[in-house]
């Protein structure tokens, strides 16, 4: 269910703050709507570029 699932992320937030786990992949799609044109102009500069290749 929704509620197991928002369980096990929080529960991964705070027991593997520093790991990959602990971030949803997706994004969290409550914040989307919060998100400017430059907040997404900057990720992506910043993340997609080819010097990030592997």
């Amino acid at each position: 269910s929704d509620n197991e699932r928002l369980y096990a992320q929080h529960l991964q937030n705070k027991l593997l703050p520093d790991h990959t786990y602990s971030v949803v992949s997706g994004g969290e799609p409550l914040a989307i709507p919060d998100l400017t044109w430059e907040q997404l102009k900057h990720f992506h500069t910043t993340h997609y570029h080819p010097s990030n290749a592997r």
